[in-house]
């Protein structure tokens, strides 16, 4: 379960809080760090297997619209 807690989406920087249980599913970050920080082409299908592992699914293709529609700044850029 994750639970996020954040401010309405405005001008003004937003504090966060995130709640994650299992507490098992805390190393999945640690692995994701990992996998992150490696240069090469494998990181994405590594990235795959691990969000396979812990039964995640990712929309990246979400991304740009999610940037614009509440004007973020994009983490990929």
């Amino acid at each position: 379960m994750s639970l996020t807690l954040s401010g309405i989406p405005g001008t003004r920087d937003a504090r966060t809080l995130e709640m994650i249980a299992p507490p098992d599913f805390a190393s999945y970050f640690e692995e994701l760090s990992k996998i992150l920080s490696e240069p090469g082409s494998s990181a994405k299908r590594k990235e795959s297997e691990l969000d396979e592992k812990y039964g995640l699914t990712n929309h990246p293709e979400w991304l740009p619209e999610l940037v614009r529609e509440y004007k973020l700044k994009n983490p990929l850029s």
